[in-house]
């Protein structure tokens, strides 16, 4: 029963190694999409930029002849003005998920990170009940099911406490010839020994029986509210995408 126990640990570990794996993909890809965004939102600022500078340009030559007002370039100039600072906030923020990106990638953190806008559009072919069954069997959720498993099996090892221990022992004795007339002189012989260790010591074990249920108790109220978290997640993921496939369209 202790190596059954002690194997948990490895499955454990096991499924935290592939939630780690799956989270750095996870941070991957959102971080690609979000530098893609950044830079598409750039690329159109920029192009608003041009418009509004041919605007200034012309507002100006119009004032010169008086065919436009001076409140009319302030516009313009102000709109331009904003949209430099927008520019520099997604610039800032471009940075910062660059800077992480490559953390992730293990490349120099101030490395240019150049991104190919996706090609096509992901979309999501699974109901939301689908996702929901998925998203219940995702690693961590399958580490604290082998925590309570393992849990389960230290309180019956603990129950085990109440049974009496049997020992038999047996052990061969090598006896050598003697010179002299001994009776059973070089006749080897053999000892058994038969013992039985009896529990006496219940109040120790019952209150170690207690602390593996209360272990079990908080670990399932535990689990059962991880899987409300993720079945609210994947709900407001789903909505989320849902809305954006309403505006892409």
């Amino acid at each position: 029963m202790r190596t059954e126990i002690a194997g948990y640990d490895a499955r454990i570990a096991e499924e935290r190694l592939a939630a780690a794996r799956l989270r750095v993909v996870k941070e991957v890809k959102i971080s690609y999409h979000s530098i893609a965004a950044i830079d598409r939102i750039l690329r159109i600022l920029e192009e608003e930029d041009r418009l509004l500078e041919r605007w200034e340009s012309l507002i100006g030559t119009r004032l010169e002849t008086g065919g436009a007002y001076q409140q009319d370039l302030l516009r313009v100039q102000i709109e331009r003005i904003r949209l430099e600072e927008r520019s520099l906030r997604y610039d800032q923020r471009r940075e910062s998920i660059a800077f992480g990106l490559n953390a992730r990638l293990d490349i120099e953190p101030g490395a240019p990170v150049v991104i190919e806008p996706p090609d096509t559009m992901s979309t999501i072919d699974e109901s939301p009940e689908r996702l929901e069954e998925m998203a219940l069997d995702r690693p961590d959720l399958r580490a604290a099911r082998h925590r309570i498993e393992q849990r389960i099996h230290s309180l019956s090892l603990v129950r085990r406490g109440y049974f009496p221990d049997f020992m038999v022992g047996m052990t061969y004795i090598d006896i050598g010839e003697f010179p002299f007339d001994v009776p059973d002189s070089g006749r080897d012989a053999w000892n058994v020994m038969i013992g039985v260790r009896l529990p006496l010591w219940f109040g120790k074990i019952r209150a170690e029986s207690r602390a593996e249920q209360s272990s079990i108790r908080y670990l399932e109220r535990s689990r059962d509210a991880e899987e409300r978290r993720v079945e609210a997640e994947i709900e407001d993921i789903y909505n989320q995408y849902r809305i954006a496939l309403g505006l892409v369209t």
